[in-house]
Protein backbone atom coordinates (compact mmCIF):
# COMPACT_ATOMS: atom_id res chain seq x y z
CA UNK A 1 0.00 0.00 0.00
CA UNK A 2 0.87 3.30 -0.39
CA UNK A 3 2.86 4.85 2.36
CA UNK A 4 1.17 8.47 2.43
CA UNK A 5 -1.92 6.21 2.84
CA UNK A 6 -0.82 3.83 5.53
CA UNK A 7 0.78 6.86 7.38
CA UNK A 8 -2.42 9.24 7.16
CA UNK A 9 -4.76 5.61 8.44
CA UNK A 10 -2.43 5.12 11.26
CA UNK A 11 -3.02 8.89 12.53
CA UNK A 12 -6.50 8.53 12.33
CA UNK A 13 -6.49 5.65 14.20
CA UNK A 14 -4.66 7.60 16.85
CA UNK A 15 -6.41 10.68 17.38
CA UNK A 16 -9.56 8.59 17.69
CA UNK A 17 -11.06 9.36 20.98
CA UNK A 18 -12.44 6.37 23.06
CA UNK A 19 -15.67 5.05 22.13
CA UNK A 20 -18.67 6.59 24.35
CA UNK A 21 -21.44 4.05 25.44
CA UNK A 22 -24.57 6.16 25.16
CA UNK A 23 -27.61 3.97 24.42
CA UNK A 24 -28.92 0.95 26.76
CA UNK A 25 -29.83 -2.95 25.83
CA UNK A 26 -32.99 -3.07 28.20
CA UNK A 27 -33.17 -6.69 27.28
CA UNK A 28 -29.49 -6.98 28.78
CA UNK A 29 -29.18 -4.08 30.81
CA UNK A 30 -25.98 -3.47 29.53
CA UNK A 31 -24.97 0.12 27.74
CA UNK A 32 -22.81 0.17 24.36
CA UNK A 33 -22.18 2.80 21.70
CA UNK A 34 -25.09 2.88 18.95
CA UNK A 35 -24.62 4.21 15.21
CA UNK A 36 -24.81 7.90 15.68
CA UNK A 37 -22.35 7.73 18.45
CA UNK A 38 -20.06 5.82 16.22
CA UNK A 39 -20.28 8.11 13.62
CA UNK A 40 -20.11 10.80 15.43
CA UNK A 41 -16.69 10.19 16.97
CA UNK A 42 -15.43 9.01 13.78
CA UNK A 43 -16.63 11.61 11.13
CA UNK A 44 -14.38 14.73 12.52
CA UNK A 45 -11.15 12.56 11.92
CA UNK A 46 -12.28 11.00 8.70
CA UNK A 47 -12.40 14.69 7.53
CA UNK A 48 -9.33 15.84 9.06
CA UNK A 49 -7.16 13.26 7.18
CA UNK A 50 -9.07 13.36 3.98
CA UNK A 51 -10.85 10.08 4.52
CA UNK A 52 -14.85 8.56 3.30
CA UNK A 53 -15.98 5.34 3.34
CA UNK A 54 -19.36 4.23 1.81
CA UNK A 55 -21.49 1.30 3.35
CA UNK A 56 -23.64 -0.81 0.76
CA UNK A 57 -25.50 -3.81 0.73
CA UNK A 58 -25.02 -6.89 -1.54
CA UNK A 59 -27.03 -9.95 -1.93
CA UNK A 60 -25.52 -12.86 -3.12
CA UNK A 61 -27.24 -16.78 -3.36
CA UNK A 62 -26.12 -19.22 -0.33
CA UNK A 63 -25.41 -22.31 -1.71
CA UNK A 64 -25.81 -25.93 0.91
CA UNK A 65 -24.75 -29.08 0.06
CA UNK A 66 -26.99 -32.15 0.16
CA UNK A 67 -26.09 -35.38 0.87
CA UNK A 68 -28.50 -38.80 -0.24
CA UNK A 69 -27.91 -42.00 -0.79
CA UNK A 70 -28.38 -43.46 -4.17
CA UNK A 71 -30.76 -46.22 -4.52
CA UNK A 72 -29.64 -50.11 -4.47
CA UNK A 73 -26.03 -49.02 -3.80
CA UNK A 74 -24.01 -47.52 -0.31
CA UNK A 75 -22.88 -44.73 -2.66
CA UNK A 76 -23.48 -41.24 -1.46
CA UNK A 77 -24.35 -38.50 -3.70
CA UNK A 78 -22.91 -34.89 -2.74
CA UNK A 79 -25.20 -32.22 -4.67
CA UNK A 80 -24.86 -28.31 -4.33
CA UNK A 81 -28.13 -26.51 -4.43
CA UNK A 82 -29.38 -22.99 -4.33
CA UNK A 83 -30.99 -22.21 -0.49
CA UNK A 84 -34.31 -20.59 -0.95
CA UNK A 85 -33.05 -17.95 1.73
CA UNK A 86 -30.46 -15.09 -0.12
CA UNK A 87 -27.16 -14.17 1.86
CA UNK A 88 -27.18 -10.47 2.51
CA UNK A 89 -23.76 -8.57 3.16
CA UNK A 90 -22.68 -5.30 4.30
CA UNK A 91 -19.80 -4.07 2.07
CA UNK A 92 -17.90 -1.12 4.05
CA UNK A 93 -15.20 0.89 1.93
CA UNK A 94 -12.88 3.27 3.09
CA UNK A 95 -11.34 5.71 0.77
CA UNK A 96 -8.33 7.99 1.17
CA UNK A 97 -9.30 10.77 -1.23
CA UNK A 98 -5.66 12.19 -2.08
CA UNK A 99 -3.92 8.31 -3.00
CA UNK A 100 -7.41 6.73 -3.82
CA UNK A 101 -5.93 4.07 -1.86
CA UNK A 102 -9.00 1.76 -0.19
CA UNK A 103 -9.72 -0.74 2.35
CA UNK A 104 -12.49 -3.31 2.50
CA UNK A 105 -14.58 -4.79 4.81
CA UNK A 106 -17.34 -7.60 3.87
CA UNK A 107 -19.68 -8.41 7.43
CA UNK A 108 -22.90 -11.11 6.52
CA UNK A 109 -26.16 -9.79 7.66
CA UNK A 110 -27.76 -12.57 9.30
CA UNK A 111 -31.50 -12.77 9.46
CA UNK A 112 -34.35 -14.95 8.98
CA UNK A 113 -37.36 -12.97 7.81
CA UNK A 114 -36.82 -9.41 5.47
CA UNK A 115 -39.21 -7.41 6.86
CA UNK A 116 -38.70 -3.89 7.51
CA UNK A 117 -37.95 -4.06 10.73
CA UNK A 118 -36.09 -6.98 10.87
CA UNK A 119 -34.20 -6.34 7.96
CA UNK A 120 -33.21 -2.78 9.10
CA UNK A 121 -32.06 -3.06 12.39
CA UNK A 122 -29.84 -6.19 11.09
CA UNK A 123 -28.11 -3.71 8.68
CA UNK A 124 -27.86 -1.45 11.59
CA UNK A 125 -26.12 -4.01 13.60
CA UNK A 126 -23.68 -4.80 10.88
CA UNK A 127 -22.97 -1.48 10.06
CA UNK A 128 -22.19 -0.90 13.83
CA UNK A 129 -19.38 -3.71 14.09
CA UNK A 130 -18.15 -3.60 10.86
CA UNK A 131 -16.85 0.08 11.27
CA UNK A 132 -16.02 -1.09 14.93
CA UNK A 133 -13.88 -3.81 13.06
CA UNK A 134 -12.38 -1.57 10.96
CA UNK A 135 -11.18 1.54 13.14
CA UNK A 136 -10.79 -0.98 15.95
CA UNK A 137 -12.68 0.39 18.24
CA UNK A 138 -13.70 -0.95 21.88
CA UNK A 139 -17.34 -0.84 23.06
CA UNK A 140 -19.96 -3.18 24.41
CA UNK A 141 -21.13 -5.98 22.63
CA UNK A 142 -24.79 -5.36 23.11
CA UNK A 143 -26.43 -8.09 21.19
CA UNK A 144 -23.50 -10.31 21.41
CA UNK A 145 -24.13 -10.62 25.15
CA UNK A 146 -25.62 -13.52 25.38
CA UNK A 147 -22.16 -14.91 24.32
CA UNK A 148 -20.98 -14.06 27.99
CA UNK A 149 -24.22 -12.71 30.18
CA UNK A 150 -24.62 -14.01 33.15
CA UNK A 151 -28.05 -14.96 32.63
CA UNK A 152 -27.85 -16.65 28.72
CA UNK A 153 -30.92 -16.44 26.75
CA UNK A 154 -32.17 -20.47 26.78
CA UNK A 155 -33.87 -22.15 23.78
CA UNK A 156 -36.24 -25.07 23.69
CA UNK A 157 -35.24 -28.60 23.30
CA UNK A 158 -37.37 -29.68 20.72
CA UNK A 159 -37.39 -27.26 17.76
CA UNK A 160 -38.94 -27.35 13.86
CA UNK A 161 -35.79 -27.46 11.10
CA UNK A 162 -37.14 -23.65 10.00
CA UNK A 163 -37.08 -22.22 13.59
CA UNK A 164 -33.57 -23.46 13.83
CA UNK A 165 -32.14 -22.57 10.62
CA UNK A 166 -34.07 -19.03 11.51
CA UNK A 167 -31.99 -18.74 14.64
CA UNK A 168 -28.78 -19.93 12.89
CA UNK A 169 -29.57 -17.14 10.46
CA UNK A 170 -29.76 -14.39 12.81
CA UNK A 171 -26.65 -14.99 14.23
CA UNK A 172 -23.88 -12.12 14.34
CA UNK A 173 -20.77 -14.28 15.68
CA UNK A 174 -18.97 -17.25 15.82
CA UNK A 175 -19.70 -17.73 19.71
CA UNK A 176 -23.10 -17.01 19.43
CA UNK A 177 -22.96 -20.16 16.64
CA UNK A 178 -21.79 -22.61 18.92
CA UNK A 179 -24.06 -21.49 21.90
CA UNK A 180 -26.78 -22.21 20.19
CA UNK A 181 -25.88 -25.21 18.48
CA UNK A 182 -25.39 -26.65 21.52
CA UNK A 183 -27.90 -25.57 23.31
CA UNK A 184 -30.41 -27.16 20.20
CA UNK A 185 -28.58 -30.18 20.08
CA UNK A 186 -31.46 -32.50 21.31
CA UNK A 187 -33.79 -31.12 19.25
CA UNK A 188 -31.52 -31.44 16.05
CA UNK A 189 -30.95 -35.34 16.71
CA UNK A 190 -34.64 -35.75 16.24
CA UNK A 191 -34.77 -34.66 12.88
CA UNK A 192 -34.46 -37.14 9.66
CA UNK A 193 -30.81 -37.35 8.34
CA UNK A 194 -31.65 -35.40 5.04
CA UNK A 195 -32.98 -32.45 7.60
CA UNK A 196 -29.50 -33.08 9.69
CA UNK A 197 -27.74 -32.46 6.64
CA UNK A 198 -29.67 -29.89 5.01
CA UNK A 199 -28.93 -27.95 8.58
CA UNK A 200 -25.37 -28.64 9.50
CA UNK A 201 -24.45 -27.39 5.82
CA UNK A 202 -26.34 -24.19 6.80
CA UNK A 203 -24.58 -23.72 10.24
CA UNK A 204 -21.16 -24.24 8.10
CA UNK A 205 -21.72 -22.16 5.79
CA UNK A 206 -22.77 -19.37 7.67
CA UNK A 207 -19.47 -20.67 10.19
CA UNK A 208 -16.87 -19.95 7.12
CA UNK A 209 -18.64 -16.74 6.38
CA UNK A 210 -18.11 -15.20 9.80
CA UNK A 211 -14.54 -16.30 10.18
CA UNK A 212 -13.78 -14.26 6.99
CA UNK A 213 -14.75 -10.90 9.04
Amino acid sequence: MNKEFLEAFFNLKRDIEPLKKNAKNPFFKKKYADLNAILTLLNPELEKYKFIFFQTVQISELYVNKVSIISNSSRAENKTEKSNQPLYKLLTTLIHIPTEEKIENIYPILVSSIDSQSFGSAITYARRYALQNLFSLTASDDDGEMTTNHNPVTYPKNISKENLIGKLLNIQNIDELEKIWIENKKGFLNFSKKDQDEITEVKNTLKNDLQKI
